[in-house]
């Protein structure tokens, strides 16, 4: 017997926060590492509210010596800052954060899938996958790592609010998708690939792209370059890094192969992979390079327009983390965030019909 609509969404809400507390819980415990220490625990500009504007302007932390991060993301800061107002200095608080920004994500996640197909299995496990799998520890367990959660949190949510304006056509949804693709904008700078992920819905599900909606986000797109410019802040100095486009392209298809890889068979799992160039006889690089043009095919063919958006979304969503503008590595797992969400989408697609026969339903829950 199908669940009402309430008790769907109790029940999966509930299931989802029991398996996000089992997973992560065992990170609460942890302390500050690695970069927490200048973004938060040596950072004084986290520690007085009143200092939310100097986040806006740019600066990061007070730290002169780390003062140039080489990216703008204020709302992640300032997340830090009303952490601090509540739990000072303690770690717990600061990684409960991080947790409940993941859950939210998953929630949210569950929320944009059930939009774009109706489908409660598929939505649900699409949003369990997302939440428990191990490839998520670099961005949840890790303090400095929250502007993913919170990011993906904003762009599912930009997502569903589109969607939402495109069939409703009424003001409220619309003017909360400008405001949410701001603050995912405000949170990391690769959220500007929403625009790019709308276009490749419409072509997804043979929507006819209606102007209005997408100009205010691509309005807001400008803007934002234009912010970033004025601050004269770049994604990642040229200065440390002097490889060229063609030199790093290998790196992506290497970057690719491992990327499903840990998808597929999480283990082991490393927090930095170091910026390495690759030859084009590497045999990873032959491989990755097979996979992207298959799998491009594949969701570009795709008739079944939540299977072709998935595969789009997951391609796409790796473009602002490929190395081809220079990054400080060839691959990180964190990366996989926001990607991550349409493989998840494709491994709960498969799942589905299975589950719709009633004597394999065990095996496809498993």
């Amino acid at each position: 017997m199908l669940l009402s609509r309430r008790k769907y969404i109790i029940v999966g809400a509930i299931g989802l926060a029991v398996a996000g507390i089992g997973v992560y819980g065992i990170s609460l415990s942890g302390s500050f590492i690695w970069d927490d220490t200048v973004l938060v625990a040596n950072n004084t500009y986290i520690k007085s509210l009143k200092n939310i504007p100097v986040f806006f302007r740019g600066d990061v932390t007070s730290d002169s010596k780390s003062r140039d991060c080489h990216f703008y993301r204020p709302l992640q800061m300032i997340t830090y800052a009303i952490d601090y107002a509540i739990w000072w200095l303690n770690p717990l608080g600061y990684r409960i954060t991080n947790l409940l920004l993941h859950l939210g994500a998953s929630v949210a996640l569950w929320w944009l899938v059930f939009l774009l197909c109706s489908g409660r299995f598929l939505a649900f496990t699409t949003s369990f996958l997302f939440l428990i799998h191990p490839i998520q520890c670099g961005a949840v367990a890790y303090i400095s790592g929250r502007s993913d959660p919170l990011a993906a949190l904003f762009i599912f949510l930009c997502f569903s609010l589109y969607i939402k304006a495109q069939r409703t056509r009424t003001r409220w949804p619309a003017c909360l998708m400008a405001l949410t693709y701001i603050a995912a904008l405000m949170s990391r700078e690769t959220s500007l690939i929403v625009p790019g992920l709308i276009v490749l819905y419409h072509y997804a599900f043979k929507i006819r792209l209606q102007g209005k909606y997408f100009a205010v986000v691509m309005l807001i797109s400008l803007l934002y370059g234009i912010l970033k410019m004025t601050l004269g802040h770049e994604h990642l100095t040229h200065l440390m890094y002097t490889s060229t486009v063609v030199q790093r392209i290998p790196g992506f298809f290497v970057a690719l192969t491992r990327y499903l890889r840990l998808l597929v068979f999480p283990v082991p799992l490393h927090m930095e992979y170091g910026n390495v160039l690759f030859p084009y006889s590497d045999v990873r690089v032959v491989i990755g390079a097979v996979i992207l043009l298959c799998g491009l095919a594949y969701a570009l063919r795709q008739r079944n327009g939540i299977v072709s958006f998935a595969g789009l979304w997951f391609f796409a969503a790796l473009i602002p983390v490929s190395n081809l503008y220079p990054l400080n590595a060839y691959m990180a797992e964190h990366w996989l965030y926001v990607p991550s969400a349409g493989f998840f989408i494709l491994v709960a697609a498969a799942l589905h019909p299975e589950y719709r026969r009633k004597k394999s339903r065990a095996t496809a829950l498993c």
